[in-house]
């Protein structure tokens, strides 16, 4: 067992120690202090992780949807391209030489309709 760099053989002398130096009872309490202390540290050190984590989480997520976005659209790419089927239109509207209908003419704005007249 390595507990800041201390051996077993090494932190039972050091109990032996302070059992001599502060007494039997009083190194008792010390030891519960201690332990205290350390159980203490360990929770601020995990809560603080936990919040770590949780942040980078957050913050990371963005990320994650535009990945998947990106790999969404490269399996649509790598897709093979089946030439039997009719094309869709692409929403470009076509140009047309035809004249309008009456009912088409009725449906577009007037400042289309009063730009073609002032040509």
């Amino acid at each position: 067992m390595d507990f800041l760099n201390i051996g077993g053989l090494e932190l039972l002398f050091l109990a032996g120690l302070a059992i001599i130096i502060v007494g039997p009872s009083r190194a008792a309490e010390i030891a519960g202090e201690i332990g205290r202390l350390i159980a203490r540290a360990r929770r601020t050190i995990n809560s603080m992780t936990e919040d770590l984590q949780t942040q980078a989480r957050e913050e990371t997520e963005p990320l994650r949807s535009a990945r998947e976005s990106v790999r969404e659209v490269e399996s649509r790419l790598r897709r093979p391209i089946d030439l039997s089927e009719p094309r869709r239109n692409s929403g470009r509207a076509e140009s047309s030489t035809e004249e309008t209908t009456p009912s088409e003419e009725s449906e577009r704005p007037a400042s289309e309709r009063e730009a073609e007249d002032g040509r």
